[in-house]
């Protein structure tokens, strides 16, 4: 009796983690089967692997697969990982960090390979008759099909750019601007070309993965972007920003830097060519750039030098208690362990690195437009994302990073630099997003521009830090939803907090004379549905200037309405309700506003 197994479709929602028992099961099933790999193809198609399960099935597997079939075994493996963080574990550990490994895998997976690491954010140009981007695809869909339900679930705002709750944004079929509706995913058609940008609309809090600002410097240190001198500077700028920024996040009104006038309207101007010119023509994405071969071998060097040391120190510490009596056992020996377990991919992906930044300064080849620098940077990128993709990061540390990243202002095409591709591939290990101001305040007008564009301003920006100028064309929907949010809050706040507001009928018209703001505005059915509105917020620098104070407690409810969350400590002292949409149109109705945070444009 011959039995195929055939699974056209298997709802992710309910298939569970694979237990030890049960993957044992599955290799001791294989014992009896003249075709083990049609056996574990289809275990594989209706469980999920822990990283010590997944790396059984590595082992076995590849038997059958020989020293050539790593790639192809990891091709089955990863689809079917329980967690990024599985994930990035069963990566490191099948290929000891060994640089081309990683390289062969990732060229064999493309682009859904920063989806398995947990680092999703970014452009895509898929092929959709392709089967690795349509998987790339399908995968995407269900990563924005889960934070969405979440957001529904939670009773939080749609910081979507369609009103869909997607995280799919600036979206071009076959060479036009399109949306994705329901309808046309679930018949996704088998050819064409997609190209769109992501964002997780997801809620990150403090977690256990989060570095230390220690570790997150020693890693900037090891790949030669700050000096080891500087690493106690550095930390000490990180643990000031946080401080500003906790104390701004409470929604007091005090902000040490606002966005001015005359920034606004540059940003604006170079959001509008973004939103005009998308669709034109093929943006550009970054190819992976091959390694040469004195690159590789620099790279394998490097790696079979620190992997040397590694055992040097382990050999050392098992000396160790023979050297010194029986009471001194391995575990007594704490900062030799801590230096052996650090010989990670940090070190050897930061020494590669390093070096290629000193050579390239050596020979003068680092002018931020040559090919060494866009190497570096391309390497540096790679490397960030492979050592920071299973940890958590505060906008602090990300704008020190930013900041410190080589060429990082070298702009690869009008949607982005190398440093705004950073700030987006990272976005979802952010635990702050309150404080992202603090990434955004270094950067150009245009890169603020760039961010707005593909990360989206409802998912940026926030209304505990509202003051500051800022330009919002009421075409739009994000900017649309912002502009109810400040006329809510110059409803419920105290004083004159909308300084000098300016409107025009269209973005590139004249403003109107003498413009004041008109009561029509605070209901749905006359708020204009296009023109370009620039306001400064001002609530009284936290100590009442000109009689304005905020409101933090309806500030704290507006928070529904976008990405950004309160910390967990400003809870029950600032706002002791939960924050949802349906609080956040209380407050419109109690002010006697007939505007709505509900509607989808």
């Amino acid at each position: 009796v011959k039995v195929a197994f055939r699974v056209d479709k298997i709802v992710p929602e309910f298939i569970r983690t694979a237990t030890k028992n049960e993957v044992e099961s599955v290799f001791e099933a294989s014992k009896s089967t003249a075709d083990s790999n049609v056996l574990f193809s289809c275990a594989l198609n209706v469980m999920r692997l822990s990283y010590a399960e997944a790396l059984n099935f590595f082992n076995v597997m590849m038997k059958d697969h020989g020293n050539n079939g790593m790639v192809d075994v990891v091709h089955k493996l990863l689809p079917r990982m329980a967690s990024a963080a599985d994930s990035n574990q069963l990566i490191t550990a099948i290929t000891g960090n060994d640089y081309s490994k990683i390289f062969s895998i990732k060229q064999s997976l493309g682009k859904i390979y920063r989806v398995y690491i947990g680092i999703p954010n970014g452009f895509y140009s898929l092929n959709l008759a392709d089967v690795n981007d349509r998987t790339c695809f399908a995968k995407l869909v269900q990563l924005s099909n889960t934070f969405a339900a979440q957001r529904l679930k939670q009773r939080k705002g749609d910081t979507s750019q369609n009103g869909d709750f997607s995280g799919f944004r600036n979206v071009v079929y076959n060479g036009a601007p399109f949306i994705l509706t329901s309808q046309w995913l679930d018949a996704i058609p088998s050819h064409g070309k997609v190209e769109f940008d992501f964002v997780c609309l997801q809620e990150n809090s403090y977690r256990s993965g989060q570095l230390s600002h220690q570790r997150f410097v020693r890693i900037l240190s090891s790949f030669g972007m700050i000096g080891e001198h500087e690493q106690s500077r550095s930390i000490a700028n990180i643990e000031s920003i946080e401080d500003e920024g906790r104390a701004a996040a409470k929604a007091n009104g005090h902000r040490r830097w606002e966005m001015s006038e005359a920034n606004a309207v540059k940003v604006s101007n170079y959001l509008e060519f973004l939103y005009q010119t998308y669709a034109q023509g093929t943006r550009k994405t970054m190819s992976e750039m091959s390694f040469s071969s004195e690159e590789a071998s620099l790279i394998e060097g490097e790696r079979q030098r620190i992997l040397d040391s590694q055992q040097r120190m382990r050999a050392e510490k098992a000396r160790l208690p023979q050297m010194m009596g029986s009471r001194h056992s391995a575990n007594s020996t704490p900062a030799i362990e801590a230096a052996a377990n650090f010989i990670t991919s940090t070190e050897i992906y930061g020494s590669h690195i390093k070096k290629m930044i000193s050579l390239a300064q050596i020979d003068g080849s680092n002018t931020s437009n040559s090919k060494s620098s866009w190497i570096i940077a391309t390497r540096t990128l790679d490397a960030i994302e492979s050592v920071l993709s299973p940890r958590y990061i505060t906008c602090a540390q990300l704008n020190v990073l930013t900041m410190s990243f080589p060429s990082g202002e070298v702009q690869l095409n009008e949607q982005t630099t190398f440093r705004v591709e950073l700030i987006v591939r990272l976005f979802s290990i952010i635990t702050d997003v309150i404080n992202f101001d603090f990434v955004i305040k270094d950067l150009t007008n245009e890169e603020h521009a760039m961010l707005i564009f593909r990360l989206g301003l409802l998912n940026i920006w926030n209304p505990a830090k509202a003051e500051g100028s800022i330009c919002l064309n009421l075409r739009r929907r994000e900017e649309r939803q912002v502009v109810r949010i400040l006329l809510a809050m110059k409803l419920t706040e105290r004083g004159d907090t909308w300084m000098q507001p300016r409107f025009r009928t269209e973005v590139f018209a004249e403003d109107k004379p003498d413009w004041k703001l008109p009561d029509s505005w605070f209901s749905e059915s006359t708020l204009p549905k296009s023109g370009l509105l620039h306001v400064k917020y001002f609530s009284g620098k936290g100590v009442q200037l000109n009689g304005c104070a905020p409101n933090p407690t309806n500030r704290f409810a507006f928070l529904a309405l976008v990405l950004a969350r309160p910390f967990n400590e400003d809870m029950g002292i600032v706002f002791n309700k939960k924050i949802t949409t349906d609080y956040a149109e209380s407050i419109l109705k109690d002010a006697g506003c007939q505007l709505s945070f509900l509607t989808k444009f």
